[in-house]
């Protein structure tokens, strides 16, 4: 319990670090995208195979779109996810699916959750994508573009998400 703690703590001064960090000026081009990635927090979206739906929003190919889950505690889910039990010092992971995810770099990362959790912070911290799309709840650190709404309101933020990627292209 007290070595649980100790890790959390260690992830969350890195979490500050990551926010202090300035962010780099990579360049991004909606019509170029090739590799998208989506975190979900499971136990707020119990639906995550409706966000496959974003292969078509992008017209990728489902080999190119990543989706990786959180859930607080492990049992039954449709698709690869992780748990707080995996985190280690400094905000790394310990598990397999975690490590596949991080292990490519991705065009979008999709941020498909409005908590701030810890451990799903720290696997979204640690992705390299060019752009980072999510939720207001997890702050402009996280995210370089946030959205205003609820989780199950899918089609709108597709929608706004992709009014937004149009304008910076």
């Amino acid at each position: 319990m007290f070595l649980k703690a100790l890790k959390r703590k260690s992830a969350k001064k890195f979490l500050h670090q990551v926010a202090l960090t300035p962010k780099s000026n990579r360049s991004f081009d909606v019509k170029a995208v090739k590799k998208v990635a989506c975190l979900v927090d499971l136990n707020a979206f119990n639906r995550p195979e409706q966000l496959n739906s974003f292969c078509e929003v992008f017209g990728l190919e489902s080999s190119n779109f990543h989706l990786l889950g959180y859930k607080e505690q492990p049992g039954d889910a449709s698709i690869a996810y992780f748990t707080p039990d995996g985190l280690q010092w400094k905000g790394v992971y310990k598990q397999e699916e975690v490590n596949l995810f991080l292990g490519n770099t991705y065009d979008i990362l999709i941020n498909y959750f409005q908590e701030p959790k810890v451990p799903i912070l720290a696997v979204s911290a640690r992705v390299d994508a060019n752009i980072r799309l999510g939720f207001d709840g997890i702050g402009a650190k996280f995210n370089d573009i946030h959205f205003k709404g609820e989780l199950k309101e899918m089609a709108a933020f597709q929608k706004e998400m992709m009014k937004y990627l149009q304008v910076i292209r």
